[in-house]
């Protein structure tokens, strides 16, 4: 039993001194894309025009938010918000907590690190449903999250598992799998 306890703690252990992103992917299912569609409220492309932080009281105490408000270029799945012919949607995430100090010792989250999007950054987002609380995140953390950008004067979309697709051909897959 004892050597149980110490094979336990020790597995734990080297879990949680990952860094964020590999300690995510290491307890994140790894999903293909129809289940990443299938399991996503909202699916869109768009650029972040807003970046704000806050807090939502969860379980007595406070949780560190980040709100993006994001000018929807494409809508595949789910509802988006239209005011004067132009489509928004605002996706709330955990932030990032801050490390606590106790006792001379820093203590760190065991929370996953959400995906962290730029001012002016364009993405297709693949996004849960907002929880009771109001926050979502992209399905499968990275794998519902692309980076889009311009090679060659050809839009390609990545996502930080490291797949790069042509974006057509993303979005036509997409298109094709939402159809089923």
């Amino acid at each position: 039993m004892r050597r149980c306890r110490f094979g336990v703690g020790l597995v734990l252990s080297a879990f949680l001194s990952l860094p964020g992103p590999l300690f995510a992917s290491a307890i994140v299912k790894k999903m293909d894309l129809a289940e990443v569609c299938a399991r996503a409220d909202r699916i869109f492309r768009g650029t972040i025009v807003d970046v704000v932080e806050g807090s939502v009281a969860a379980g007595g105490g406070q949780l560190p938010t980040v709100t993006y408000r994001i000018r929807v270029t494409e809508t595949f799945k789910g509802d988006v918000l239209t005011k004067d012919g132009v489509s928004y949607a605002e996706v709330t995430m955990i932030g990032r907590a801050k490390p606590a100090l106790k006792g001379g010792m820093q203590h760190f989250s065991a929370l996953p690190e959400m995906p962290r999007y730029e001012k002016g950054g364009d993405y297709l987002l693949m996004v849960t449903a907002p929880s009771a609380i109001g926050l979502s995140a992209p399905v499968g953390l990275a794998q519902g999250s692309y980076t889009i950008s311009s090679r060659n004067k050809v839009d390609m979309a990545q996502n930080a598992l490291g797949q790069l697709l042509k974006y057509d051909d993303l979005a036509d897959r997409i298109r094709a799998l939402l159809k089923q």
